[in-house]
């Protein structure tokens, strides 16, 4: 036990570091007649997951908690990318140096649960891509509305790291066989191709998918 709590000071120091290195907020946010609008702005990483990006959010979504004055937030993007997942470079590096990448996902976890546990709703505005735990994000919040531009996948099957995490708020959100077809493939969707299989299933296509993998 003891050895695990030295093990989680090293990452929390390292990444306290890289946090701290970093002059720009990753979260813009600002209130506006009872909206809250929350804005992913580390645009050089594609949004990416970090545990520095996923604490601020988790942090500004818990600060509205006690502003009444709030009624509903959402959860936008600066640049093309709504969010490519977690950081896999913050992983490597955190792989190799601590030997533990419990933290980020610790914190990734109290970020989906706080989106949860708010008592206002949080609604996903997607205009570009959401891959792997950005897709993840997008399940969580309340709603989700996307534009003809936004796309979304699960691609960790086609390097060997299936997106188990994001699998459980994807198959919350829609039926569950499409679901697993998008884990299974990791093809790119459009937010036609999401809607049309929330609709009803695709049940012939997605059997040739899966025998075709």
């Amino acid at each position: 036990a003891m050895l695990a709590r030295q093990g989680f000071g090293r990452v929390a120091r390292e990444l306290g570091r890289r946090r701290m290195s970093t002059g720009e907020e990753k979260i813009l946010s600002e209130v506006k007649e009872g909206v809250a609008f929350l804005t992913l702005n580390d645009n050089s990483k594609r949004n990416a997951l970090s545990f520095s990006l996923m604490t601020e959010l988790r942090d500004k979504i818990q600060s509205f908690e006690e502003d009444r004055s709030v009624k509903v937030a959402v959860l936008r993007h600066a640049g093309k990318v709504f969010s490519s997942g977690h950081d896999l470079k913050e992983l490597s590096m955190l792989q190799k140096t601590v030997g533990s990448t419990e933290k980020v996902f610790a914190a990734c976890s109290d970020l989906m649960l706080a989106i949860r546990k708010v008592r206002y709703p949080v609604i996903a505005e997607v205009s570009g891509l959401a891959t792997a735990g950005g897709c993840q994000l997008v399940a969580a919040c309340d709603l989700a509305v996307a534009s003809e531009e936004a796309t979304f996948s699960t691609p960790g099957v086609k390097i060997g790291l299936f997106c188990t995490t994001p699998g459980v708020a994807i198959a919350r959100s829609m039926h569950a066989k499409h679901a697993m077809s998008m884990l299974l493939t990791g093809d790119m969707l459009t937010a036609e191709q999401v809607r049309v299989m929330r609709e009803g299933p695709r049940i012939m296509e997605d059997i040739r998918r899966c025998l075709t993998v």
